[in-house]
C-alpha cells in the first residue's frame, strides 16, 4: 500500500538520488543542511536548473550538462543554435546579464525544433 494511502507522513533521509525520485511524493534537496529546492520528483527532475544549479548536477544520472553560454535579446546561443526565451524568463535575468548557465540532460532531444 503506497505510504499516502495509509495517511501517514514519512520522512525518509537517503543518498540515493534513484531511490528518492522512485519513492517520494514530494522530494526535498538539501546541501550542508540548506534546503536548495523542494518539490514532486517529476518537477525537482525536470525543473532542477530553474532554481539551482547545484540541484541540476546533483538529480538525474547521468548529470545534467551545464555550459555558460551568452544571453541575447532572442535567447541564449548554443553553438550555432539560438534557444530563444520567453519575455517573462529573458525580463528575470536582467537587461545587464550577459550570460547564463544552460543545463541539458544527456536524454533524447533536439535544438530548435529540428
Amino acid at each position: 500500500m503506497p505510504v499516502a494511502a495509509a495517511g501517514t507522513t514519512t520522512v525518509y533521509v537517503a543518498h540515493d538520488q534513484v531511490e528518492v525520485l522512485m519513492m517520494g511524493e514530494w522530494v526535498a534537496v538539501m546541501k550542508v543542511g540548506v534546503l536548495q529546492q523542494v518539490g514532486m520528483p517529476k518537477d525537482v527532475h525536470s525543473k532542477s536548473a530553474n532554481v539551482n544549479v547545484f540541484v541540476g548536477e546533483f538529480i538525474g544520472s547521468p548529470a545534467m550538462n551545464q555550459f555558460t553560454v551568452p544571453l541575447t535579446d532572442q535567447g541564449v546561443c548554443f553553438g550555432d543554435a539560438v534557444v530563444g526565451l520567453s519575455c517573462e524568463m529573458r525580463d528575470a535575468f536582467g537587461q545587464q546579464a550577459r550570460e547564463t548557465v544552460l543545463g541539458v540532460r544527456p536524454e533524447p532531444g533536439s535544438v530548435g525544433g529540428r
